[in-house]
């Protein structure tokens, strides 16, 4: 692996969208070393961590590893002092807020990329569904 750039005497921050064997993240982490770096962290998205994925992990310089609670996680995971878990659900709320009120400017985006009319007319037939409330009208907290 080929280091790009100067990060001697530097902190290093590596951003992944998933994390399985960790082999991608460890072996940066370690030409990272190589090349000087004073720290390494790394984030990904989801966290997998299939086989010896986590006691490479431990055993690694990866000062710390950081990732969203997008997928649930086994109890040697959630106990790693190495692993730090986000919850996206404040942002899957407000997005949902957003689609069911025409809030702006996130439905633009949701319209967008997720075609989202139809997407914001059954959230919001929905909510009205689990709260009583008429489809026009709802409140999402």
């Amino acid at each position: 692996m080929n280091v790009l750039g100067d990060v001697s005497g530097k902190r290093v921050r590596i951003v992944d969208d998933m994390g399985d064997s960790l082999n991608t993240l460890i072996n940066a982490s370690d030409a990272f070393f190589k090349c000087g770096a004073l720290d390494v962290e790394a984030q990904v998205t989801h966290l997998y961590a299939t086989g010896d994925a986590l006691k490479r992990l431990n055993r690694s310089k990866i000062s710390s590893l950081h990732t969203t609670d997008s997928m649930a996680q086994r109890a040697t995971v959630l106990a790693s002092p190495l692993v730090h878990i986000t919850s996206i659900a404040p942002i899957l709320t407000q997005s949902i807020a957003d689609l069911t009120t025409q809030a702006e400017p996130n439905v633009r985006f949701h319209e967008r990329h997720l075609g989202s009319t139809d997407l914001r007319d059954r959230l919001g037939r929905y909510v009205a569904a689990m709260t009583g409330q008429s489809a026009q009208h709802h409140n999402v907290p």
